[in-house]
């Protein structure tokens, strides 16, 4: 996860899930819709990402960076 992060720079969880659905994780993991999102804020609340607020986008969204 962290490696996706950081090959994107800045990104949300539907960036990070639509490149992993690429990789066709049914065949060796499980991946669910909200797998991602919640993998991004673990990782910001343990201190590894810092959201960003990007005020080209709806104020609602963050991006981990």
């Amino acid at each position: 996860m962290l490696g996706l992060v950081r090959s994107f720079g800045r990104t949300n969880g539907y960036q990070v899930r639509r490149q992993l659905l690429g990789w066709n994780p049914d065949q060796w993991g499980n991946v669910n819709p909200g797998s991602p999102c919640h993998a991004l804020k673990q990782l910001r609340s343990q201190g590894l990402l810092r959201g960003v607020d990007d005020p080209a986008r709806q104020a609602s969204r963050r991006r981990a960076s």
